[in-house]
C-alpha cells in the first residue's frame, strides 16, 4: 500500500505514480493565487519524469479544490514542473549549466524546467527562475 494514496491499488502500473515534492507558494493574499511546484529529483535517467509531474499536477489540483471545498479562499495557482538532475558532469575548469528557466512545454500544459543539481535550490530561486 502506497500511504501516501490508500485508496488507489498499488498493483496497478502507474496508477501511485508522483513526483518527489509539491511545494505550494501562495502570495500575499493567499485568495489572489500562487504557484505549486512539482519536483522531480532524478540522476541521468529521466525517463518518466514529465507523466509523473502531470499526474502530481491532478493531484495538487484536488488538494487544491478540496481546500476551496472546506471554505478556504484560493486563487488561480500556477503549476510548474521542476526536474533536478545532473545535465552533465563538468570538467574542472569549465562553467556549469545555464541558469534554469521555466517554458512551456505545450499549450495548455503546466511551465517546466531542467534544474541542474549545480544550482542552490530554494523557493526564492524557484519564483526567481520565471
Amino acid at each position: 500500500m502506497d500511504r501516501s494514496l490508500p485508496f488507489f491499488r498499488c498493483d496497478v502500473p502507474g496508477l501511485t505514480s508522483k513526483c518527489d515534492l509539491i511545494v505550494f507558494i501562495t502570495n500575499s493574499a493567499p485568495d489572489t493565487g500562487g504557484r505549486a511546484f512539482l519536483v522531480e529529483m532524478k540522476s541521468l535517467n529521466v525517463g518518466g519524469s514529465l507523466a509523473q509531474m502531470r499526474a502530481s499536477e491532478l493531484f495538487a489540483k484536488y488538494i487544491v479544490e478540496v481546500a476551496r471545498l472546506q471554505g478556504i479562499a484560493v486563487g488561480a495557482i500556477d503549476y510548474r514542473g521542476v526536474r533536478i538532475r545532473t545535465t552533465r558532469i563538468p570538467a574542472k575548469g569549465t562553467s556549469r549549466a545555464p541558469k534554469p528557466k521555466f517554458t512551456r512545454q505545450s499549450p495548455g500544459s503546466f511551465h517546466f524546467c531542467d534544474w541542474d543539481i549545480s544550482f542552490p535550490l530554494s523557493l526564492t530561486a524557484l519564483r526567481d527562475a520565471g
